[in-house]
C-alpha cells in the first residue's frame, strides 16, 4: 500500500482521529471526560471546539472495544489505556507519522500554487490564529525536550535548528530582495 493510500485511509477503518487523540492524552496518565474534552479544546483553541457530544461517545466507543477501561465512581469516572490500546497506537504510530508527512507536502504544495490574493488571507489567518507555522515551533521543541535519551534530543533539537537556520536565510534573501 503507498503512503497516499495509507494516508488517506482513515486509519484503516480502526480508529477516528479523535479516538487518537483521546488515547494519546490517556498515555500520560488516567483521566476524567471532562478533563479530556478540556485538553482537546485547549489544543485546538480558535480552529475547533469539541463538543460533549463528540467525546463522550468515543470514550465508550473506546472502552466497548477494550481500547480503555473505565474506573472511578458515577460522579467522576476515570478513563485508562488499556494494553491493547497502547498496542493500537503502536500499530497507527506509522500512520500518524505518514499523515504528518503528506500534510507538510499538501501544505508546501498548496502555498506554492496560491494566488496571491488567496494566499495573503491564508497567511493572515495563519497569523491572526497566532501560528506561524503549520506545526507550532514550541509544540516540536517541546515534544524533543521529553524525548528520554538525551543524545537523541539534542540530534533533534540541532536538526531543528539547521531548519530554522534555513527557513530565515529564505526570508532574510527575499527581504534583501526586496530593498533592491
Amino acid at each position: 500500500m503507498s503512503i497516499k493510500d495509507r494516508v488517506l485511509a482513515p486509519l484503516s477503518g480502526r480508529i477516528s482521529q479523535i479516538q487518537v487523540m483521546i488515547l494519546v492524552q490517556l498515555l500520560e496518565r488516567p483521566k476524567y471526560g471532562y478533563e479530556i474534552l478540556r485538553g482537546l479544546r485547549d489544543d485546538f483553541t480558535g480552529v475547533w471546539t469539541p463538543k460533549t457530544g463528540t467525546v463522550y461517545p468515543a470514550l465508550r466507543s473506546l472502552k466497548q472495544r477494550g481500547l480503555v477501561k473505565r474506573t472511578g465512581s458515577t460522579e467522576r469516572a476515570y478513563y485508562d489505556i488499556t494494553r491493547q490500546g497502547r498496542a493500537l497506537l503502536d500499530t497507527v504510530g506509522g500512520h500518524v507519522a505518514d499523515d504528518i508527512v503528506f500534510n507538510r507536502c499538501f501544505v508546501e504544495s498548496t502555498v506554492k500554487r496560491l494566488p496571491p490574493s488567496f494566499a495573503m488571507q491564508v497567511f493572515e489567518r495563519i497569523h491572526s490564529s497566532g501560528m506561524g507555522e503549520v506545526m507550532p515551533e514550541a509544540a516540536v521543541v517541546g515534544a524533543i525536550e521529553r524525548l528520554p535519551d538525551n543524545a537523541l534530543s539534542r540530534m533533534f533539537l540541532e536538526g531543528r535548528l539547521r531548519v530554522l537556520q534555513y527557513k530565515l536565510n529564505t526570508v532574510e534573501s527575499s527581504l534583501a530582495r526586496l530593498k533592491k
